[in-house]
């Protein structure tokens, strides 16, 4: 989503500029013409209609550049097999991960060390919590999962292989993550859950039970085929959140990051989805949580609780 707002923000800010400097440009030219009188004030009223037309085209033209620009990551993130490439679509290739392991990982932002020397193994079917303060370098080492932020040391290996040689559209399709406020598309639901692949109907639909989503969907007139507005101002974020968990659900994947994923969830729902999540045994689980009690932590294998760097 940042990638989106400054990419769209940049474009729209020189499609201003081009049209500010454009329309004081056509004034001067005007009153230069009118006091020399080479035209008529009539004929340049004329021309003002049109290239007014011209201008609003043009701006049209920059403003679909700009989204296109603006939205192309986000695809590419959603749809990394063949989006926006001029092939067909071919066969997911995808990993049914053992274990990450991350040795000697060191991470930074400029000057500002985010991860030192952290070594851990994520194992199949464990579930992890991932703990600490803001700037702890809890979602950074989500980002380094996905291949999504370079490390300065140390390594990653998937299955015993270094991640280096794993294409980062083979990542993608083999690890499902729900962030915080996650990205929906202006489709229906369905689409939103298949993002156009090919999906049973049951297995859609276990999907939606196991996020949560059928009361939801249940409620609407148009069930699934309800239409998403842009980055979903219809919906509430726990319905956006659990939307994009039955995307994940529905491709069958075994490894799971979740970024406070659930943080915009009633108790209730909130405590249905870890159920399903915790129970599953063939499912590997990383979760970022907002701070819980020793209590609730005992739910998980593991507690990774990252600290601030020196």
């Amino acid at each position: 989503m940042f990638t989106y707002r400054k990419k769209t923000a940049f474009y729209q800010t020189i499609i201003t500029l081009f049209s500010i400097f454009s329309q004081v440009l056509y004034v001067l030219a005007t009153l230069i013409l009118i006091y020399k009188e080479y035209v008529t004030v009539g004929s340049i009223v004329g021309v003002l209609g049109i290239s007014q037309s011209v201008y609003t085209s043009i701006n049209q033209v920059f403003g679909s550049i700009s989204i296109l620009a603006g939205i192309t990551p986000i695809f590419q993130r959603l749809l990394p097999n063949g989006f926006l490439q001029e092939r067909p679509f071919q066969e997911k290739e995808s990993l049914s991960i053992a274990s990450i392991e991350l040795k000697d990982l060191s991470v930074s932002y400029g000057d500002k060390k985010i991860l030192e020397h952290f070594s851990m193994e994520f194992v199949g079917g464990k579930k992890y919590a991932v703990i600490g303060s803001s700037g702890s370098g809890k979602s950074t080492l989500l980002k380094v999962l996905l291949k999504e932020k370079s490390f300065d040391g140390g390594e990653v290996r998937i299955n015993g292989r270094p991640m280096e040689e794993i294409p980062a559209h083979v990542i993608y399709s083999s690890i499902g993550f729900v962030a915080q406020d996650p990205y929906v598309f202006n489709l229906s639901i369905r689409e939103n859950i298949t993002l156009g692949e090919d999906f049973s109907e049951e297995k859609i639909r276990a999907a939606i039970q196991r996020a949560e989503l059928e009361s939801f969907i249940a409620s609407l007139p148009n069930g699934l085929d309800t239409v998403i507005e842009h980055n979903g101002a219809n919906i509430s974020g726990g319905q956006k959140q659990r939307i994009v968990l039955a995307r994940e659900y529905v491709r069958g994947k075994n490894f799971l990051l979740m970024d406070e994923g659930t943080g915009s969830l009633d108790n209730k729902t909130k405590m249905a989805i870890e159920h399903h999540l915790l129970s599953d045994p063939d499912l590997t689980l990383i979760y970022v949580l907002h701070p819980r009690t020793k209590e609730e932590l005992t739910v998980f294998d593991q507690v990774i609780e990252l600290g601030p760097q020196k």
